[in-house]
């Protein structure tokens, strides 16, 4: 729980800090933004509660897996 909190308080922070700074900016900035940060609180609270988090390279290794066992069987 004391994770949760303390990274919604940092999360909170950076908002207070940024906001002022990105509402000079167009509105797709601050949009930008916000997703981010809510992407970044959420992966880092899942890190928190040791939630299983898909690597992105397993992604990567199943796309083209089939294309270097091909080009393996050439060679």
């Amino acid at each position: 729980m004391g994770v949760i909190t303390a990274i919604l308080a940092i999360s909170i922070m950076i908002a207070f800090f940024e906001v002022p700074l990105l509402l000079k900016q167009p509105t797709k900035d601050i949009w930008a933004f916000f997703i981010l940060l809510l992407t970044g609180m959420s992966l880092n609270i899942a890190l928190g509660l040791h939630i299983g988090i898909p690597n992105p390279l397993d992604w990567i290794t199943v796309i083209f897996e089939p294309f270097s066992k091909s080009i393996y069987s050439f060679l």
